[in-house]
């Protein structure tokens, strides 16, 4: 009897080795389109965010207001200005017949109503609106104007003054050089007043002297 047979139950069991797929023929396999045209498709379907949206211009248009002047409102608004109380009442006041206007305006537009008398109305308040801005822009303007003058006109003034006040730097030097030749003057002046002194029962020195040359 053999003692090297093996029994059949005995033997080891084999595992099934795992099989890997590439990545190209897995995808190629599960999609028949690549993923560049998937994100074509999907990019292609789908829907504008904005819908028919329609220019700015065309829509003002339709509601009967005039894109340029709306821009020169608003670049009016925009731009910052200074007006003073009064000012600003004027104004407000224009502007809510303005937006009365053209809420009337609106309205007949939207019934389809006659629409030419109110745009007249808006026309005439937007043109007054933008003459008082024009108006008061140009007096504030020129207050602001002579203010700026004014004030500087008086820093002028100020500078010319302390200018004029201040003292004259002066070196070590011309300063020692101008005290040494004060101090000369003064004693050359002090001694010929001296002379004169001693002198002085004789006529002076400048006598005696003329006295003197003649007698020699």
């Amino acid at each position: 009897m053999n003692t090297m047979a093996t029994n059949p139950a005995q033997q080891p069991i084999e595992r099934k080795r795992l099989e890997l797929k590439s990545p190209t023929s897995s995808s190629n396999s599960s999609s028949p389109r690549s993923p560049r045209m998937r994100r074509t498709r999907s990019s292609s379907c789908k829907s504008n965010p904005f819908g028919d949206a329609k220019p700015r211009e065309e829509v003002l248009q339709i509601r009967g207001v005039d894109p340029a002047k709306m821009d020169q409102i608003l670049e009016c608004k925009a731009s910052v200005k200074v007006f003073t109380e009064n000012q600003n009442l004027e104004l407000e006041a224009v502007r809510a017949e303005l937006t009365n206007a053209e809420a009337k305006l609106r309205e007949a537009n939207e019934k389809e109503l006659p629409e030419e008398a109110h745009r007249v109305v808006v026309e005439a308040k937007r043109d007054e609106l933008n003459a008082l801005v024009k108006k008061f822009t140009k007096e504030n303007e020129q207050k602001q104007q002579m203010k700026s003058s004014t004030v500087a006109a008086a820093k002028q003034e100020k500078r010319d003054d302390v200018h004029n006040n201040r003292t004259k730097f002066e070196r070590v030097s011309d300063r020692r050089r101008r005290m040494e030749l004060e101090r000369a003057s003064a004693s050359s002046s002090a001694a010929g007043t001296n002379r004169d002194d001693v002198f002085s029962s004789f006529g002076g020195y400048k006598a005696r002297k003329n006295r003197t040359a003649s007698f020699s």
